[in-house]
């Protein structure tokens, strides 16, 4: 009987001095997490060492759901033809290409599709109204072409492309007219203006990284 009363007044000791000289690791909440004590990893002849430990399932829960966000940002909903989208001038402006695209590429950095030797972008705005647009892009094609933008049948730019690996920088101005504008893209051989009759549709340029910026705008600072 004296020698459990021992054992017990002994127990209420050892967790006294625990809890004097315990040391704490806090998180930022100042929640407890570990206790340990001096003598836990070679316990001393008829020493009690004691040693508990806190699990917080909120800190858990909340990686999770942070990684959940991660995720979620990661797999953004796009309409599979928008190749561009900006605001200038008090508008918002979105950039589709046409039916004889091939699906839009996303990547980490670069957003680009490709075209056969014709391709149609068609651009539209909120709210609707009449501008003037600066457009910027990168070309890259797979075999030397000269590619030709036009609009209502003027020629907006021109410029022979070759299979660089860095692309080629394209600027242009454009017209919208009540928050519609079309852009038509011809693609021909090297020393050519017209693009072939052909059955098939292989993909030969690609317009990379489309953006806008608002009329005058120095392109080469963005």
């Amino acid at each position: 009987m004296k020698a459990n009363r021992k054992a017990l007044l002994g127990l209420l000791v050892c967790l006294g001095s625990a809890a004097a000289s315990a040391q704490v690791a806090p998180n930022n909440q100042g929640d407890i997490g570990l206790f340990t004590m001096p003598t836990a990893d070679m316990p001393r002849p008829d020493q009690l060492t004691l040693g508990l430990y806190g699990w917080k399932e909120q800190l858990l829960a909340g990686n999770l759901a942070l990684l959940n966000g991660f995720v979620v940002m990661r797999d953004v909903a796009h309409d599979p033809r928008e190749l561009g989208a900006g605001h200038i001038t008090g508008a918002a402006i979105v950039a589709r290409t046409g039916d004889e695209w091939y699906e839009v590429e996303r990547e980490w950095r670069h957003v680009r599709a490709w075209s056969p030797w014709r391709g149609q972008l068609d651009l539209e705005t909120w709210p609707r109204g009449t501008r003037m647009v600066d457009l910027a892009a990168s070309v890259r094609s797979r075999g030397p072409i000269v590619l030709t933008v036009m609009q209502d049948g003027a020629v907006l730019w021109r410029s022979a492309i070759m299979p660089h690996p860095r692309p080629m920088k394209l600027e242009m101005s454009c017209r919208v007219r009540d928050g519609h504008g079309r852009l038509e893209l011809l693609a021909s051989p090297f020393g050519q203006l017209e693009p072939p009759v052909v059955p098939d549709r292989p993909p030969i340029f690609a317009i990379e990284d489309l953006r806008f910026v608002a009329p005058g705008r120095d392109q080469s600072r963005r």
